[in-house]
């Protein structure tokens, strides 16, 4: 899948964190978010999403948006 022209990624440059436990749901975000320029952090659980939340404070990148499975 190539990615679409930078003008129909309305997400280019944000960084976005995608937490969810089942595979195939997390890489089909993490794949439709990426398509439209999004930088996907991908995570399997709510442990693994906050390191990722607390790695990119400490670093100073930030997280502009978060899908979180319930």
């Amino acid at each position: 899948m190539s990615a679409a022209p930078l003008e129909t990624r309305p997400l280019a440059g944000c960084r976005v964190l995608v937490a969810d436990d089942v595979d195939h749901i997390r890489k089909l975000y993490a794949a439709a978010l990426s398509r439209i320029g999004a930088d996907v952090l991908p995570a399997t659980d709510g442990t693994s999403a906050l390191a990722a939340f607390e790695a990119c404070r400490r670093s100073g990148r930030r997280i502009a948006a978060a899908v979180i499975d319930h």
